[in-house]
């Protein structure tokens, strides 16, 4: 039989649990340096994503206030129509207008609808900054249309915000999870009883092993399934034995020491390095 983790003990005993582990729980646990650094990360960027928002939301609205108060309204004339038939239609239209010499160009997209009732050669209002003609904006501009923007800006820069935050906490509990399985999990020896390779895409590959355990309280056998790396997948042929934990009353959720590179028992001992 084969035994990855510790080395068969002199005596003929087999595979031996991490001495690490040995001890009683909860177990002195600290975060690794990856995690530590990646957890810095995390909460330091927290203000830079507030005031990125802050700016979105108050520079756009004083890009249309100043068309509102130094805009000049211009016409702007259709001069092709395109479209993009396929996986998600498009349909674009090109307009073009001019100020002081200078020929400004841009592209709207827009419904089916919209664009068949378009014309070439039509016209809509655009109005820009007389210094800057390339800061403009379709239509009239009107205070409630100010506001209607600025609604929508904060509810995006409200929407982006609380999307970081929800991946912070995330990201915060899965660490959490896994320094309380290594501190009070319970610490069994498992055994590799399946290997397979799944197809992901054309050219790569997944690798999976499926290993059994016992749970000794319970005395009751269980089998769980795991994704592994290639090279963790290469050191995990068929009757290795490692180390795997699960948490006080899941004894089905095992999972192998070997992928708990987040947490780290604060102590001396060492565990195998796996790549």
């Amino acid at each position: 039989m084969t035994s990855t983790g510790n080395p068969p003990s002199a005596g003929g005993e087999g595979y031996l649990i991490e001495p690490e582990l040995a001890g009683p729980t909860p177990r002195p646990v600290r975060y690794s340096a990856g995690t530590q650094r990646a957890r810095r990360w995390l909460w330091n960027l927290l203000p830079a994503v507030l005031y990125v928002a802050y700016l979105m939301v108050t520079l756009h609205t004083d890009h249309w206030r100043e068309l509102q108060d130094n805009g000049v309204t211009v016409a702007a004339q259709v001069i092709s129509k395109g479209t993009d038939i396929g996986r998600g239609d498009s349909y674009r239209v090109r307009y073009v207008f001019e100020m002081h010499g200078e020929v400004i160009s841009f592209t709207d997209t827009m419904s089916r609808l919209k664009f068949e009732a378009i014309p070439l050669g039509s016209k809509i209002t655009v109005v820009c900054l007389r210094d800057c003609p390339s800061e403009f904006e379709e239509g009239a501009i009107t205070p409630q249309r100010i506001r209607d923007v600025s609604k929508t800006d904060c509810l995006i820069a409200g929407l982006g915000v609380g999307a970081y935050v929800f991946i912070v906490l995330g990201a915060e509990y899965f660490y959490a999870s896994r320094r309380r399985l290594l501190a009070s999990g319970t610490a069994v020896i498992s055994r590799v009883v399946e290997r397979r390779e799944a197809k992901n895409g054309e050219t790569s590959l997944n690798h999976f092993v499926k290993y059994r355990y016992r749970d000794v309280q319970a005395n009751r056998v269980w089998e769980r399934e795991v994704s592994v790396t290639k090279g963790q997948y290469n050191l995990l042929p068929k009757g290795t034995e490692f180390t795997s934990l699960f948490e006080p009353g899941k004894p089905w959720e095992a999972l192998p020491y070997f992928q708990l590179r987040e947490v780290e028992v604060d102590s001396s001992a060492r565990r195998q390095s796996w790549n």
